[in-house]
């Protein structure tokens, strides 16, 4: 369920972004922000924090050989401290964080530093770009 958030708490996640170098763009419900090193991020305000989401396109091998993407998806959660990775019906890539409660600065550099480096690692894996698009 989402919950609309604060037009303050909507802008201090929106302008912590920007400060980061994210291009963000906000449509009422949910925020985009794109980076050109970073992953490009959603964000959804619900109502016990917002949930950070990114999307990786799966390729015709991972749905060929779909044991073998499952596998892959399940060692990243094993590897991962923040965020939840999975295969949506398409097999698209998700990876989701929920950051939780109020907007805090100190909180939630933590939080995308944490991200970035769960981040890091996923792009780090091996053979993770044959099964991506």
């Amino acid at each position: 369920m989402t919950a609309a958030a604060p037009l303050n708490a909507r802008s201090q996640f929106h302008t912590h972004l920007e400060f980061l170098g994210y291009e963000v763009e906000d449509d009422g419900e949910n925020i985009m922000a794109r980076h050109k090193i970073k992953l490009n991020v959603i964000l959804l305000f619900l109502s016990q924090g917002v949930l950070h989401t990114s999307l990786f396109g799966c390729s015709d091998h991972a749905r060929h050989y779909r044991k073998d993407y499952m596998e892959l998806v399940n060692a990243l959660n094993r590897e991962a401290t923040l965020v939840r990775y999975y295969a949506n019906s398409d097999l698209n890539l998700m990876i989701e964080g929920l950051y939780m409660g109020p907007y805090d600065r100190s909180r939630y550099g933590e939080f995308l530093e944490t991200w970035d480096m769960d981040a890091q690692r996923m792009l780090r894996k091996e053979d993770l770009e044959k099964f991506l698009s």
